[in-house]
């Protein structure tokens, strides 16, 4: 697993933010409980907004900040996802993508919010050894080595929903 702050810009941050925000009120956005594998959210009691409608000009923005850390083979998939109180991800590997890489957008989440992201590094595989990261603004996690991954559930009483960019490799 690859941890790279600042991955992108505070004025990238702020654009995706208000863009979620004025999406929110539209329907462009599908669950995760119909959407996604049904082994990712078995058992998860709420559903994550996702969302790939992102003007082209925000996805360039986005891929221009981060190519340097992706591998570059390939197209991606880019999908603003909306984290709301009890939704949580079970454990996976991202096996059908060539990568995958979350940015996390909100500018405070504590420990106590939830939505920690959990992953168990190739090294560690067949042990009881997991690592944690609290979700930090502008920082980007990239799996690109299939390590199994899962996401706590978010909180019920939070400020405001868990906010992420997820990118996706596809093909190559």
């Amino acid at each position: 697993m690859k941890i790279v702050e600042n991955a992108i810009s505070d004025e990238l941050n702020h654009v995706c933010v208000q863009k979620m925000r004025e999406m929110v009120q539209t329907s462009v956005w599908t669950g995760s409980h119909f959407t996604w594998e049904r082994n990712l959210v078995k058992g998860i009691p709420a559903s994550c907004l996702s969302s790939n409608q992102i003007d082209s000009e925000i996805q360039e923005w986005i891929l221009t900040e981060v190519r340097q850390h992706c591998p570059s083979e390939g197209g991606v998939s880019i999908h603003f996802n909306v984290w709301q109180p009890l939704t949580a991800l079970n454990w996976h590997d991202d096996a059908r993508y060539t990568f995958g890489a979350t940015i996390y957008l909100n500018g405070e989440w504590g420990i106590d919010d939830g939505g920690i992201f959990l992953y168990q590094e190739k090294e560690d595989e067949g042990t009881n050894h997991i690592k944690a990261l609290v979700p930090k603004k502008n920082t980007m996690v990239i799996n690109d080595k299939k390590e199994f991954h899962a996401v706590t559930p978010v909180a019920y009483e939070i400020k405001e929903p868990r906010l992420s960019i997820q990118i996706f490799g596809i093909g190559g």
